[in-house]
């Protein structure tokens, strides 16, 4: 059985109060919706010439070359930087440039103004499709959530021509199969999301220890299709030559992994980008941090098949939040993936009134949005401190992806194992007498 549900705290109870709490939610949620419409996408149809979707550029420069017939990855292999974080060179799969290259041909504002809106799009369905797969029924939880999402730096980022907006919307897609159990509909989006980029092939880990095996095979499926169809004669060249050299990780301060940690902390030059090879102590030594991290995610996880959408949402969730702490490259533009584990936070620890959970999400939230770009503006504005730098990076980074995987493992040891086959859902009729404003319903599964 679940333990009981922990108060909410002083603080956090001030919000029970229906009037205040949508005072707040509103006020919040205008400014925040506000600003991402004005500062994503209007003041770039006003001012299409100063919007410069760099990581778009490096996608239509790839797809042009591979359109006359040459090797996309030439901008990096010819690259002289010692470090791959400050290579501007294509550095994915061939299957983003041969996609592209019906538009190879096409340049200007237009072409990426319309880039801008497919991505707004995008997420704005992503996120849709999260708050139905959690059926989050509370319009204030709605709204939260969307303004949350839409607000966070490393979304905001993305949007500038990334595309792990595209990773996000298929990693939505199969968390809603994985909610509804072993469906092959959500291996495919899976596969697609690593044919495009390897970065949620640890994703395959879950679906294994929960023996999703439709799933994983069409995942597996997909990625050869796809990989065989785009281009396979640079395939070799992207996994012998690409993959390997991106991969190694790097100490630079922009890498939010204990693999950069490690290495800062060893070698603390590295913090303005790695002038060689990471050593060999500092690749054991993350080696066996994610090691860690793996098997104590697959402990709490544990053997038993959870039939609960509680359960089963806060599983994805744990292995989404576990994955940047076992890779040896991640920045914030990768972060966007983690607004799955954030939404299934929120939306089970407010209806469990779980102040820890809460604070803990709230932590990660602020510290990997405003505070990382507080960190920027820093070292943009001069500030040459080295070692208040230094505690900057890793408190703006690994520390909250941290305390983001350590409350999605609290949540699943609290409420992973609902009895039954039954779903936790905030409840749609939140108004009605007697009942608080983040109080629950237990519904049977459909």
């Amino acid at each position: 059985m679940p333990a009981p549900a922990p108060s909410l705290g002083p603080v956090l109870r001030t919000l029970e109060r229906r009037p205040f709490r949508r005072f707040v939610l509103v006020g919040m949620s205008t400014a925040l919706l506000g600003a991402w419409l004005w500062q994503t996408l209007i003041s770039q149809f006003l001012n299409p010439s100063d919007y410069d979707p760099a990581d778009f550029h490096v996608y239509m420069g790839a797809a042009a070359a591979l359109a006359h017939g040459a090797n996309p990855y030439t901008a990096f292999l010819t690259s002289t930087a010692p470090d791959a974080a400050f290579t501007t060179g294509y550095v994915y799969p061939p299957l983003l440039a041969w996609l592209l290259q019906p538009v190879a041909g096409l340049q200007g504002p237009g072409l990426d103004l319309a880039c801008l809106v497919v991505l707004q799009v995008t997420l704005v369905l992503a996120v849709a499709l999260l708050l139905r797969a959690l059926d989050v029924r509370s319009w204030e939880m709605r709204v939260l959530i969307l303004a949350l999402a839409v607000s966070w730096y490393p979304v905001r980022f993305d949007i500038g021509g990334q595309i792990n907006m595209v990773i996000f919307a298929l990693v939505v897609i199969c968390f809603a199969g994985y909610l509804r159990g072993d469906r092959w509909w959500g291996g495919a989006a899976l596969g697609v999301s690593i044919a495009f980029k390897l970065l949620t092939a640890p994703l395959l880990l879950l679906l294994a220890w929960r023996r999703s095996w439709a799933a994983i095979l069409t995942a597996v499926a997909t990625v050869a299709v796809l990989w065989l169809i785009a281009a396979p004669q640079f395939l070799l060249s992207y996994l012998l030559d690409v993959a390997p050299r991106v991969g190694a990780g790097t100490g630079f301060r922009e890498n939010q992994t204990p693999t950069a940690l490690i290495s800062r902390l060893l070698d603390p030059a590295s913090y303005l980008g790695q002038t060689h090879p990471l050593s060999w102590t500092v690749r054991l030594l993350a080696l066996a941090v994610a090691v860690a991290v793996v098997l104590v995610t697959w402990r709490v996880i544990g053997r038993r098949q959870r039939l609960d959408r509680t359960g089963r949402a806060l599983e994805f969730a744990a292995v989404l939040a576990a994955m940047p702490l076992c890779v040896a490259l991640q920045t914030p533009s990768h972060y966007v993936t983690l607004l799955v584990s954030i939404a299934v936070l929120v939306v089970v620890a407010a209806a469990r009134r779980d102040a820890l959970v809460i604070w803990l999400v709230v932590a990660t939230y602020v510290l990997t949005g405003p505070a990382h770009q507080a960190f920027l503006a820093a070292i943009q504005a001069g500030f040459g401190n080295r070692l208040a730098l230094g505690a900057w990076a890793e408190l703006s980074g690994v520390v909250p992806l941290t305390m983001l995987w350590a409350a999605s493992l609290v949540a699943l040891r609290r409420y992973g194992s609902v009895a039954g086959s039954r779903a936790l859902t905030i409840e749609r009729a939140a108004s009605a007498p007697g009942r608080g404003p983040l109080s629950v319903e237990l519904e049977p599964l459909g």
